[in-house]
């Protein structure tokens, strides 16, 4: 059976890069497709479930329109990204955003399908990552921040060394195996791909179908030792460092008395509690032909 590309563009993510791949849609004359814009937060989702189960389903833009697909994507549809937002973390794991209509032509007309984990988190899956603590306050501020003519790495890094000025340890009881343990935190990331943030490769061993999500668990640091960590924690070279546990988990539970701010794809909410487990090879994703 031919399925049918629905691409699902928001078109206030990144810089417009979006027009490049309705330019390169325009010039195919046999492919069977079908455009449809996000106007309201959420509405990814729904134009996802309304595509149905006999499509491919292309979230174009960052790392939030490809979580809203994903969310409403039906079990057995596939799902593609196209990679024009601002951040991009999640594709960095499966292609390279700055050959843009090289990517495009190689997912859309000679995509393979790869099954991939993700994670869940209180009902909600997600792609790429769950993180609680600082690099959460990091995250909402740096939504919060919009400036024009800088690029979001640079308010992304901005917003972490005004969090680390304020750096402080995130008390709350996890459950890795059968009991609930008091513990305390600068930050906490489950990731299921290995870079969040526009480029902090939290999760340098993450894979994207060994059936794990890799937890990376950063103890309460002074701002000094924090300063000093954060560019390692930038390029990935955290491993193996006293303050930092990693490790390969398939569940975990956080409760907390007060409430916690929790990044998941980049999106920001509170709550005082999270659950977290993995899918393993929950996903159809469309992936560049490497051929």
């Amino acid at each position: 059976m031919r399925l049918k590309h629905v691409f699902i563009i928001n078109p206030i993510s990144g810089d417009g890069s979006y027009r490049q791949l309705l330019s390169w849609l325009m010039k195919q004359e046999n492919l069977d497709y079908e455009i449809k814009y996000t106007e309201y937060i959420g509405h990814a989702k729904a134009l996802a479930h309304e595509a149905g189960q006999d499509a491919i389903v292309y979230a174009v833009g960052g790392d939030g329109t490809a979580h809203e697909v994903l969310n409403g994507l039906h079990k057995d549809a596939v799902m593609g990204v196209i990679p024009t937002g601002t951040g991009n973390d999640f594709y960095k794991m499966i292609g390279d955003k700055s050959k843009l209509i090289e990517m495009i032509e190689q997912t859309v007309l000679h995509g393979d399908v790869r099954k991939i984990d993700v994670g869940k988190m209180n009902g909600d899956l997600f792609l790429n990552c769950t993180n609680v603590g600082i690099d959460a306050d990091i995250n909402m501020r740096a939504n919060k921040m919009r400036y024009k003519f800088i690029s979001r790495k640079f308010v992304y890094l901005i917003a972490a060394l005004i969090e680390v000025f304020s750096i402080k340890p995130y008390p709350f009881e996890i459950k890795k195996d059968d009991d609930f343990e008091p513990t305390a935190i600068a930050l906490l990331s489950v990731m299921n791909g290995k870079y969040y943030g526009n480029g902090f490769k939290s999760a340098p061993d993450a894979s994207l179908d060994d059936g794990y999500l890799d937890l990376c668990h950063v103890a309460p640091v002074t701002f000094l030792r924090a300063l000093s960590l954060l560019p390692k924690y930038m390029k990935g070279n955290h491993l193996g460092l006293p303050e930092v546990t990693y490790e390969k988990i398939k569940k975990l539970e956080v409760r907390s008395e007060q409430a916690l701010v929790v990044g998941c794809d980049g999106e920001v909410l509170k709550t005082n509690s999270i659950e977290i487990e993995v899918l393993p090879k929950y996903l159809n994703l469309r992936v560049p032909s490497k051929a």
